[in-house]
């Protein structure tokens, strides 16, 4: 169906070409005029064929080998520099993405002019069109319209699927695909993080520890979080083509020192310095827990643990 439908699509992207480009017109009125209304109709024509549009979620670790679940992460400068060992533990670990809005705007400019009422009246709108800010036009409109892709629960995100390009190997998947999207530019994105829970064990391996070994077994939890963002170069929509948008999410990179009001904060030889070694004890970190914010920081922090990968590759 899917084939079926996109072969349709570029079928009538031809069609509209080929039909624009066989009419003449006649000269009313001021004819610079005349030429943004017949070329912005033209360009409204084929904005609205559908565009595939299909998120992707990678998620990965920061060593680029095969193994997601462990990584090893640095904490600390100088004397008191630290080397740890992460291992995420699949079970209660999870990533719940509720939702992605998406907004997009017209693809180019045409004289200043990028939408008319009729052939023979005035543009409507008389504006530029950057791809960083939506433009402010009624939900009516094709790029006033927010289009979501619904997420999904991933139980198995430090499981390898897939190849990243130039990262390794990654876990991949799809999101559910908004199918009509219309053709243009990426103008912003907005993440609905439901849950993301991360049980993991973290163990110091240099300088050498003797035994009994110094573990903690932490679980960490990020719930009902939102995150708006813009992209950080043009991604283009085209008529009656698929488009792919790839999220990463570099998880290794939440264990990393954090930044809090420009003072650098030693996550893990603080999450060590502050609680004791306990083989049973898991210490779980909610949005109550003193040492929460460390983590967070990371999270919220921009090209940090989530990536706008599109623009990467």
């Amino acid at each position: 169906m899917f084939f079926i439908q996109y072969k349709f699509r570029k079928k009538l992207f031809l069609l509209v070409v080929l039909f624009f480009a066989s009419c003449t017109f006649g000269s009313v009125g001021n004819k610079l005029k005349e030429d943004a209304i017949i070329i912005n109709n033209l360009l409204k024509l084929l904005r609205e064929i559908p565009v595939i549009f299909q998120p992707i979620v990678h998620s990965y670790d920061d060593q680029k080998d095969s193994n997601l679940a462990n990584f090893e992460v640095s904490s600390g400068t100088g004397v008191n520099n630290k080397l740890y060992q992460v291992n995420i533990l699949e079970e209660n670990s999870f990533l719940e993405i509720e939702k992605l809005e998406f907004r997009f705007n017209p693809p180019e400019k045409v004289f200043g002019f990028f939408s008319v009422n009729s052939k023979f009246q005035e543009p409507v709108h008389k504006t530029h069109t950057p791809y960083t800010i939506p433009l402010d036009l009624p939900q009516n409109d094709l790029y006033g319209k927010t289009y979501i892709s619904q997420g999904q629960k991933i139980t198995s995100f430090m499981i390898k699927n897939s190849q990243g390009v130039g990262l390794g190997e990654v876990s991949k998947t799809l999101l559910s695909p908004i199918t009509n999207a219309p053709a243009g530019i990426l103008a912003s994105v907005s993440l609905y993080l439901k849950r993301w829970d991360l049980n993991v064990k973290v163990q110091q391996i240099s300088p050498p520890v003797l035994p009994p070994q110094d573990i903690r077994n932490l679980h960490i939890s990020f719930q009902d979080y939102r995150l708006t963002f813009f992209p950080r170069c043009k991604i283009q929509l085209k008529p009656a083509e698929l488009t792919e948008w790839i999220l990463g999410i570099n998880y290794s990179r939440l264990f990393r020192d954090a930044i809090v009001s420009n003072i650098k904060k030693e996550t893990l030889n603080e999450i060590f310095q502050s609680t004791s070694s306990n083989p049973t004890e898991i210490i779980l970190i909610f949005d109550v827990h003193s040492l929460y914010y460390l983590f967070f920081e990371n999270l919220k922090a921009q090209d940090v643990v989530i990536l706008q990968e599109s623009c990467l590759l």
